[in-house]
C-alpha cells in the first residue's frame, strides 16, 4: 500500500512539475516527509496524506480516483482529454456537454481532472497540453481524447486561445 500511495504522490508531483521542495512547501510539510512517501518507506496516515494532498488541493478521494498509469499514446492528428475543461480563464458559454474556454498567453493555466470520457478541441491559437507523462503541442483543429480521471492541462501559447470540451459519456 505505501508503494502505491508514492508511486501515486510522485506521479502527480511531476505532472505538475514540481519538486519534493516545492511540494512540501505548499502542503506545510518537512520535505523529507515527500520523500520518505515516495520512496515507499512509509505507509503515512489519513491526516498526514491529507495535509500532503492540500499542496495539490486535492481531496482523498480525488487522489486515490486520478488514473496515473494510463499510457496515452501520441495523438493521431488530433487526440486527448476531459468533460470538465481546462479554463486558464472564465467559461464563456456552457450548454449541452459542450463548454468553451478563452485562455490569454500568459496567464496560469489550471488544472482539471475529467470524470467522464471527452473530446478537447482546439478552436483557435496555439497551445501546449499537459498530463501525466506526456506533452503535447496543439493547434487550432487538433483535438485530443480526455479520459476520465486522468489529470490535465491546457497551457496557451499564442495570444489568444480558445479551446472546446465536449462531454462525450451522454
Amino acid at each position: 500500500m505505501a508503494e502505491a500511495v508514492g508511486v501515486r504522490l510522485k506521479a502527480l508531483r511531476e505532472y505538475f512539475g514540481w519538486s519534493q521542495r516545492e511540494l512540501a512547501k505548499r502542503a506545510g510539510v518537512p520535505n523529507s516527509a515527500i520523500s520518505v512517501i515516495e520512496q515507499g518507506s512509509v505507509s503515512p496516515s489519513v491526516l498526514s496524506l491529507q495535509k500532503v494532498l492540500k499542496g495539490f488541493s486535492l481531496t482523498l478521494h480525488q487522489f486515490f480516483s486520478i488514473d496515473t498509469g494510463s499510457s496515452l499514446g501520441a495523438p493521431s492528428a488530433a487526440i486527448l482529454g476531459d468533460a470538465n475543461g481546462g479554463a486558464c480563464n472564465s467559461v464563456a458559454q456552457s450548454n449541452v456537454g459542450v463548454t468553451l474556454y478563452n485562455g490569454t498567453l500568459g496567464q496560469p493555466a489550471a488544472s482539471r481532472i475529467p470524470a467522464a470520457r471527452g473530446l478537447l478541441v482546439l478552436s483557435s491559437g496555439t497551445a501546449d497540453f499537459f498530463t501525466i507523462g506526456a506533452h503535447y503541442s496543439l493547434a487550432a483543429g487538433q483535438s485530443l481524447n480526455l479520459r476520465a480521471s486522468v489529470p490535465y492541462r491546457v497551457e496557451p501559447s499564442s495570444s489568444e486561445c480558445t479551446w472546446l470540451v465536449v462531454d462525450l459519456s451522454h
